[in-house]
């Protein structure tokens, strides 16, 4: 929806609107030099989508505040590998009537480095348009940020929301032995119930769970 009113959004300034396409534009050089194939060899078809921009653009506005430098690439290199499996792979199993599910691509082809790298490509366009830079913690030096520019600030001010204070639109999934409840989506990702933070990753089996109950 966005990218079919790239031109008529009144959402995003020209300026915004410039950087896309700066952005998407540096994408497509770095896709020319052949570095995408280093990442995960199965996007280097679709690595120029203009959704994976737009993904990486709002995943940053969402959550430059809260994520340091390598989470939030983590973030946008699994957002972007789940969009090209609901968007590409689906479609393509549809038509050939071979099904193949997320976890098996994800075994397949996606390590959690992989998913870093594939964010830090995308951060790093962002970074050359001169919207975004990365700069350390001085408190932990070696923690990375990512702070908007300020030539910027007031351009962005009003696309800056909270992901937490977006109301919820429909239930979440119920949980069961054999069903993946939460986020409606989960139905496909197949995330375990976290007892801790996720960076931890102290996961506990629904089968476990519901046994113990």
């Amino acid at each position: 929806m966005v990218k079919n009113n790239m031109n008529e959004n009144k959402i995003l300034t020209n300026n915004l609107k410039k950087v896309i396409k700066f952005v998407q534009e540096s994408v497509a050089l770095a896709n020319y030099k052949r570095r995408s194939n280093r990442i995960i060899p199965v996007l280097t078809d679709t690595i120029e989508n203009l959704e994976y921009v737009l993904i990486t653009f709002a995943l940053i506005i969402s959550y430059h505040k809260n994520m340091g430098y390598t989470a939030l690439a983590q973030k946008i290199g699994n957002n972007i590998i789940y969009y090209y499996y609901k968007n590409v792979v689906v479609n393509e199993s549809k038509s050939k009537k071979d099904n193949i599910e997320w976890n098996e691509l994800k075994k397949n082809n996606i390590t959690d480095k992989r998913s870093v790298l594939l964010g830090d490509y995308f951060l790093r366009c962002f970074i050359v348009s001169g919207i975004i830079s990365k700069e350390f913690n001085r408190e932990e030096s070696n923690i990375a940020l990512v702070k908007f520019n300020k030539d910027y600030l007031d351009e962005i001010k009003n696309l800056i929301i909270s992901p937490s204070t977006l109301p919820m639109l429909c239930e979440p999934a119920k949980w069961g032995d054999k069903k993946y409840g939460g986020f409606l989506e989960n139905d496909i990702l197949k995330k375990e119930i976290y007892t801790k933070a996720t960076s931890n990753k102290h996961k506990l089996k629904i089968k476990s769970f519901y046994t113990t109950l």
